[in-house]
Formats: structure tokens, C-alpha cells, sequence
């Protein structure tokens, strides 16, 4: 089983670029094996996909331990984890370029809040 997870433009080519080495979440996809990356507007595809590796901890240790690769200010990054006293980091490992629509390719297709499993990818 894989997911398909909605990402910011901003995020995403970060990620693609190697520049963002972690993707930071309140929820994660435990039981996918490959995350596909769905790019959100104006692009509207799967652009990527990764393998990865759960860092459990609370916001201030996920920081100060993997601030440097976030790809985000700390600003963004605290204020996203507001009010919460767990966070996970998601390691990027195995990065693949894809190039995917689908609206065309999948069933159905909505984009997800957040993320979404997927047996079709």
C-alpha cells in the first residue's frame, strides 16, 4: 500500500531539489510503503515519490535535531505545530521523479487534506 500526499509547490520542488530532507506532519501514513507526492495548485500532479522513515519526538527536539534539512523557517515550523506536543518527520529516502495526472490516471481522484492511502500506485 502506498499514500499520495498533498504538498505546497514551495515544499515540493524543495523536496525534489534534495534541498528539504524531511517533510514535517501532526499524522503520517504508517502503513504505506512509498509516498507519492501531489503537487497542490497551480500544478495539480504527483510530481515525486519517496520512501521513508518515521522520527517521532516533540516539535522543539524534531527542530533542533532536523531544523537545518526542513526546508522551512522556524517561524512556519512552530506555528504549524501550535498547541501540539508531538510531531513527526518524515526522512526522505529514495527520491523518484514521476510525472503523473491523476485526475486521468486514478479512480476517482480528490486530492487529500492531508494524505491519503492508495493501492493504485
Amino acid at each position: 500500500m502506498n499514500a499520495i500526499m498533498s504538498i505546497k509547490k514551495e515544499f515540493s520542488q524543495r523536496i525534489m531539489a534534495g534541498e528539504k530532507l524531511y517533510e514535517f506532519r501532526k499524522f503520517v501514513p504508517f502503513k504505506a510503503k512509498r509516498i507519492f507526492i501531489y503537487e497542490t495548485s497551480p500544478t495539480k500532479r504527483i510530481v515525486g515519490s519517496f520512501e521513508f522513515e518515521v522520527i517521532k519526538d516533540t516539535p522543539k527536539n524534531l527542530w533542533q535535531r532536523l531544523g537545518e534539512h526542513a526546508g522551512i523557517d522556524e517561524g512556519g515550523f512552530f506555528e504549524y505545530y501550535q498547541g501540539k506536543s508531538l510531531g513527526f518527520a518524515l526522512k526522505i529516502k529514495n527520491l523518484r521523479e514521476e510525472s503523473i495526472n491523476p485526475y486521468l490516471e486514478l479512480k476517482d481522484f480528490q486530492p487529500p487534506q492531508s494524505f491519503t492511502y492508495t493501492e493504485e500506485l
